[in-house]
């Protein structure tokens, strides 16, 4: 999910469409914490999200 303003305006005139789409929920990756990692702290800790996606694992990590 897109939450900036200038990220969202810059990919709503992308070539590819649906690449990162403002509206998509986040509630699977809550899920994923959830289950895999309810009890970890990443507070001071680098964190790579690699995959196709929309970045949406590592923007829930950092507000962790």
């Amino acid at each position: 999910m897109l939450t900036d303003p200038e990220e969202i305006r810059i990919i709503s005139i992308a070539r590819q469409k649906n690449v990162r789409d403002p509206n998509r929920s986040r509630e699977h990756f809550h899920h994923i914490f959830k289950d895999f990692f309810s009890k970890s702290d990443f507070n001071g800790l680098r964190v790579l999200d690699l995959g196709p996606g929309q970045y949406d694992f590592g923007e829930l990590a950092r507000e962790r």
